[in-house]
């Protein structure tokens, strides 16, 4: 799977489990996608972004962090 199709599977199941307060499979989508992204040599910006985006809500310190890094 290339890193878009993934990317907008976790945005589809995170957005799901934010709706239900379903936090700890929001938790484990966004684990499951930082586990195939560091499979790839590269990672673009726009899915950095959008993974640290996704992360706000649950660990808002660590993401601005990360951020910042940008």
């Amino acid at each position: 799977m290339d890193d878009l199709h993934i990317l907008h599977k976790t945005i589809k199941k995170v957005g799901e489990d934010y709706e239900s307060l379903n936090f700890h499979t929001a938790i484990s989508a966004l684990m499951e996608l930082t586990n195939a992204l560091q499979k790839k040599d590269e990672v673009s910006k726009e899915v950095y972004e959008l993974l640290l985006i996704m992360l706000a809500p649950i660990a808002p310190h660590f993401a601005e962090e990360l951020w910042e890094n940008v």
